[in-house]
């Protein structure tokens, strides 16, 4: 196969065993030292349980309530298994933390009253520990254990959800391939979505289309509630347009199977000069009704629209 790496800025050819490989990236280390491998064997299972179904699509055929559900899950682990969603998750996180931080120490004032508060002597002063705060000027990294964990509730859940969307199997004309990549995700947003800021871009939303490649000439369209599941043949526009939103999401490595494609699906989508086509954001937003209150907001944008601040009137507020 041939991938374009956006992080080097190259193509070049390789086989697949050695594509988008991180050893050991699924171990949880325990408390003793040892390592485990439980949730390699689980990510196993899935990929074995899903390799007949996807097999069964590529044929044109139908499937079973269960076979349906297995490939939910394999299909929100394609989502959650990937080193985007551990960038994603631990920029939350960590915006998350520095969001309270700055929420709790607010002044020269509070900061000096917080380090009154400590057991234990410091040479910070209230100024520098206050600049230290809002100036951002520390990290916080979670560890690979709880990523995991998340990656494998999210999962879960994610699969409860997209079992219960319409599915259309969409085949590729003669002679034409989909993209893959390493996160394997395409958007497709109306314009009237990408042109507001309504925080609705996400995996589960059912007005935003999404594209999963499952092989070179498979790819599923979901959209919409619905238990519905269709098979249908594109043409080379409808393909390359799908080709496009699945390119832009990627996170490093796109994948084709020759050279020439891989070339063409990177110009067309400009991703060796432009940022991933969403992404998530965290913000916090006063409460519409009372400003003594504020909600953190996490949602996903569209890449136009990544410096809009969110729009209040989109919370739905239950009392």
């Amino acid at each position: 196969m041939w991938l374009y790496d956006r992080k080097k800025l190259e193509y070049r050819r390789q086989a697949p065993h050695n594509t988008t490989v991180i050893g050991q990236y699924y171990t949880t280390l325990l408390e003793n030292g040892e390592t485990d491998c439980l949730v390699e064997d689980l990510l196993s299972r899935t990929e074995s349980n899903a390799k007949p179904i996807i097999s069964k699509l590529e044929n044109g055929e139908r499937l079973e309530h269960a076979e349906r559900a297995d490939l939910s899950f394999f299909i929100a682990f394609l989502f959650a298994r990937t080193p985007k969603f551990e960038r994603e998750t631990h920029q939350i996180a960590e915006s998350f933390h520095k969001l309270i931080a700055k929420e709790r120490i607010p002044t020269v004032e509070a900061a000096e009253i917080f380090l009154a508060k400590l057991d234990q002597t410091t040479i910070l002063t209230a100024e520098s520990f206050h600049a230290f705060i809002h100036e951002e000027k520390y990290r916080i990294e979670g560890h690979r254990n709880i990523t995991l964990d998340l990656m494998i509730e999210q999962a879960r859940k994610a699969a409860k959800e997209l079992v219960f969307m319409d599915w259309e199997v969409v085949h590729a004309p003669p002679k034409r391939s989909f993209i893959t990549s390493d996160s394997p995700f395409g958007y497709i947003i109306p314009k009237h979505l990408r042109k507001s800021d309504k925080p609705i871009l996400g995996l589960l939303s059912e007005d935003v289309t999404k594209v999963v490649p499952l092989t070179q000439k498979i790819a599923l369209r979901i959209r919409g509630r619905g238990i519905g599941l269709g098979h249908i043949e594109v043409n080379r526009q409808e393909l390359s347009g799908m080709n496009l939103a699945i390119a832009t999401e990627c996170e490093r490595f796109l994948i084709g199977p020759n050279e020439d494609f891989v070339r063409y699906v990177v110009e067309r989508s400009k991703i060796d000069s432009t940022k991933p086509g969403t992404q998530l954001r965290l913000e916090s937003v006063t409460h519409p009704t009372d400003p003594r209150r504020s909600f953190v907001v996490c949602h996903r944008v569209s890449a136009d629209n990544a410096d809009r601040p969110f729009n209040p009137e989109n919370l739905r507020i239950d009392h």
